[in-house]
This record gives C-alpha cells, sequence and structure tokens, in this order.
C-alpha cells in the first residue's frame, strides 16, 4: 500500500472525517465498509 504523510490541522482533519461519513452511510454500496473501516481506524484521533 503507498502512503503520503501530510500535516493537517487536528480540526481540519474532523470535518473531513464527519463530511466522509456523512457522505458514505447513506449509501448502498461497498463505500459504507469502506467508511466503517476508516472510522475503526482513525476514531482515536478524533477523540
Amino acid at each position: 500500500m503507498n502512503e503520503i504523510n501530510i500535516k493537517i490541522p487536528l480540526h481540519k482533519f474532523q470535518d473531513l472525517m464527519i463530511s466522509h461519513v456523512r457522505y458514505s452511510l447513506p449509501r448502498h454500496t461497498y463505500i459504507v465498509s469502506e467508511t466503517i473501516h476508516d472510522v475503526k481506524t482513525y476514531w482515536s484521533v478524533l477523540s
């Protein structure tokens, strides 16, 4: 897997993650499982 390390302010990351979840969860496609995985992976950063 290719990775890119970037620095963004925490509040911007929180906004991006919330937007990602709001967009993805109402869908009925594979993106729902990807979103759930993302939340499990990055939720600790949001707390």
